[in-house]
């Protein structure tokens, strides 16, 4: 029985295996005065989890994976919700992107299959590596089945809980999980499936998916309906309020077209269940709709579209779960078009543009080619996200070049249908590489806002499509504004396009993130003058004449060490500098780091900070180590020469001088006091120059303007002729056509033969890295 007056707001049952190290940094993260914790092992997963939740102390059961890393806030947030079943989010190392849960489907053979579930709209069923459940609903189901043997038992469990009535809800922020660690792990994994199979048969799928009262089944895929009564609102729900409510606000649950007609009025919530989308749309009708802008908040796909007064998209039409939010002030709804979904510079700036522009009205959708960081890194804001393929206007090996254009203009519409969806007022194009949101603005004849933080060719040696000089023209002529990062790169498009009316210089707005607790060590000698170069290693960033100069520093007398920070994508150039490192005979002294997720760790064990880029379309890196106080040598290029301020705030030097680059460490390993003066002004110029009411003010003008010069709203018509193109263009298939001819030219003789000679060359000069990556793991294979 439950003990009364228990100071605890849940127990947290951990079944234990054997990676007694994991289970160390899991509990690390529990605060015992809030928890009991309960820790058991002994037997398989549902055997554990059933004898500990019996040690239980309070009716919230929480069961929690020992391979896992959860903040303690996420713990206490499925306290507070109300239903019987909880989930969060999880973030898996090897696995790009935020999952939200399990999607669920019926197979073929009329059978439960889940997949982890990476768009909220898919979510189903809770991931079941940390959930809570009520004891009630623990008790009323009988724990885990404990015929499966690690694997299955969570998703028999929510299925069930689904049968008896289970009210289920699911916390969007997610927790770390490492996932399969323990030994043994999938040595049942044919046996549990045929079990489950066996257990949940045709007609038992159907009684849960398509028959259940609170369980929308369409397209094959079950989702869950919202709940407007419900104390357990999803948590886009409460980040929407958050930005868009005001205290005034009023909400309003409507059952009917005419609850709905009848408290329609500005600054309203009104949650409309079991009445479609189209039919309120109709009973309202255009006049009222074009009065004051509307939006439509699907909280159970955690989606927010701006309502066309003339027609409803098919994707929301039949929709009978939904908000009608009409906002005390003019919101503007903007797509922002990503050609990545990572976390490098570019990624970075899109993020720090949507978080700064949403307190100023803007409602961003974001179109993303992929699944990835960018969705983890932004669960605190209320972005509605679409998933398509970009490819790149590049020349890469793309086989017919004019297939490739083809390609390129199919995602194009795919794109212009999804910005159709959600009724964008204007769209954001976040980098020159792609040409999809230029397009695709172009055929809905709205504005389009081109945003370039990067020279191209110069820096990254990007060969695009076209020329240099067409390609600059072609943004130009793509966009209503071209919004620059420096003016170094104004300069640049005026020298080759000549002067034009739509380039803004808008900068940039750098926040540097707060350090971790538990900060990994980078460097060793405390007394040595410490060094970083943050970046992807690309040859167009410098390390190599990081390393060069970094050795020739040392052959001085200097006291120096050198962090590499960043991933290490371009292997022959990865190559190359791990060669030069142990050319120079510096292996001690230069630390490969790989990428840190808070870079602001590194920052704070530095002691200078080398930008050593041939061209810097902005120069995040040089903003973020002022900000943390610490000095800057940067190469006389790009756009670096308006961030350091040569004997102020930092040192410039040529580009590629690696005598003049040495020198000015040799020179900062003798004066340290210089050096930290050096910070101390460079941490008051940044702070003085790129303030968060300048860039704010900067993008209101660019969004303005760019809205002002081309006033085009999407039609009705023009939106069902693009989804009509999109539906027949079929721009998956162009993309799979294209991935068979890169597949094919991976077979051929000439292919084969350069994977050879790479892996001989890798074998030649890093022996002990071929060793550890091919030689170990052929070893171990033939072992097995």
């Amino acid at each position: 029985m439950t003990q009364k007056h228990t100071p605890y707001l849940a127990d947290i049952i951990i079944p234990h295996h054997d990676r007694d190290d994991l289970l160390e940094k899991c509990l690390a993260t529990i605060p015992r005065d809030q928890f009991h914790v309960i820790v058991q092992s002994g037997g398989s997963f549902a055997e554990n989890c059933n004898k500990g939740a019996k040690k239980a102390k309070t009716d919230n059961l929480i069961f929690l994976n020992d391979d896992t890393e959860i903040d303690a806030t996420l713990l206490v947030a499925l306290c507070e919700k109300k239903s019987d079943v909880v989930g969060l989010s999880q973030i898996i190392p090897n696995i790009p992107g935020v999952i939200y849960g399990l999607q669920c489907t019926i197979g073929p053979a009329d059978t439960v299959q889940t997949l982890f579930a990476f768009d909220k709209g898919d979510v189903f069923l809770p991931s079941g590596y940390c959930f809570l459940m009520r004891r009630h609903m623990w008790e009323k189901l009988g724990g885990f089945f404990t015929g499966y043997r690690n694997g299955h038992e969570d998703v028999d469990l929510f299925l069930r809980a689904i049968e008896r009535g289970a009210t289920f809800a699911f916390v969007d922020a997610p927790g770390r999980h490492y996932h399969s660690q323990s030994s043994g792990r999938s040595d049942h994994i044919d046996r549990n499936a045929a079990l489950f199979y066996q257990r949940w048969d045709k007609a038992r799928c159907e009684k849960v998916l398509r028959k259940h009262a609170h369980v929308i089944y369409r397209d094959q895929r079950a989702q869950w309906k919202s709940d407007a009564a419900s104390a357990d609102r999803s948590d886009f729900y409460h980040l929407v309020r958050t930005h868009y409510f005001t205290v005034s606000t009023r909400e309003v649950s409507c059952a009917s077209v005419e609850d709905a007609v009848a408290a329609w009025d500005r600054d309203t919530y009104l949650t409309c269940t079991g009445v479609s989308l189209a039919a309120v749309h109709r009973a309202l009708g255009r006049e009222r709709l074009s009065a004051h802008a509307c939006f439509a908040v699907v909280e159970r796909a955690n989606r927010i579209v701006k309502i066309n007064p003339d027609a409803v998209p098919d994707v929301l039409a039949h929709e009978e779960h939904f908000a009608l939010f009409i906002p005390h002030r003019e919101l503007t709804m903007v797509s922002f078009v990503s050609h990545s979904a990572n976390r490098y510079g570019a990624e970075k700036s899109l993020k720090d543009m949507i978080r700064h522009m949403v307190p100023h009205g803007i409602v961003p959708h974001v179109i993303l080619p992929a699944h990835g960081f960018f969705v983890e890194d932004c669960t605190d804001l209320p972005i509605s996200y679409d998933v398509t393929p970009l490819p790149w206007s590049t020349r890469a090996f793309t086989g017919d070049e004019q297939f490739y254009r083809s390609t390129i203009f199919h995602a194009a519409i795919a794109v212009a249908s999804r910005i159709a969806n959600v009724n964008t007022d204007l769209v954001v194009t976040s980098t020159s590489v792609i040409d999809e949101g230029a397009l695709a603005a172009r055929l809905l004849g709205i504005p389009h806002i081109w945003r370039v933080s990067e020279f191209g060719c110069v820096e990254h040696g990007i060969v695009f499509l076209d020329d240099s000089r067409d390609r600059l023209r072609f943004i130009t002529d793509m966009a209503d504004t071209v919004l620059f990062s420096s003016q170094a790169l104004q300069a640049y498009y005026e020298e080759h396009v000549g002067p034009s009316g739509k380039y803004v210089v808008g900068g940039e707005m750098v926040e540097v993130m707060p350090p971790s607790a538990d900060a990994q060590r980078f460097f060793m000698d405390e007394n040595a003058l410490k060094i970083v170069v943050v970046g992807n290693l690309a040859e167009g960033k410098g390390q190599h004449d990081a390393v060069s100069a970094v050795a020739a520093a040392i052959r001085r007398g200097s006291l120096v060490e050198l962090a590499l920070v960043g991933g290490e994508e371009d292997r022959d150039y990865a190559t190359k500098v791990r060669t030069l490192v142990e050319k120079e005979g510096v292996s001690a002294q230069v630390h490969f780091v790989g990428y840190v997720k808070t870079v602001r760790d590194v920052y704070d064990q530095a002691d200078v900070v080398l930008t050593c880029s041939v061209f810097e379309g902005f120069g995040r890196t040089p903003v973020e180590a002022m900000l943390c106080g610490k000095a800057v040598i940067g190469a006389r290029s790009g756009a670096t020469p308006e961030l350091v301020r040569d004997g102020e705030n930092g040192l410039l030097y040529a580009p590629g001088d690696v005598d003049a680059l040495a020198a000015h460490i040799v020179h900062c390993a003798a004066h340290p006091d210089l050096v930290q003066r050096y910070g101390e002004n460079g941490r008051a110029f940044v702070t003085r120059m790129f303030t968060k009411e300048n860039y704010c003010a900067t993008l209101q003008r660019v969004f303005a303007t760019a809205q002002a010069s081309r006033r085009g709203t999407i039609t009705a018509v023009l939106a069902a002729h693009v989804a009509a193109m999109h539906a027949k263009g079929a721009v998956m298939d162009r993309v799979h056509e294209r991935d068979a001819v890169i597949a094919q030219m991976h077979q051929s003789p000439f292919w084969k033969a350069k994977e050879l000679y790479e892996k001989v060359r890798f074998a030649l000069t890093q022996p002990q890295r071929f060793a550890a990556k091919y030689v170990s793991a052929g070893w171990a294979r033939w072992k097995k």
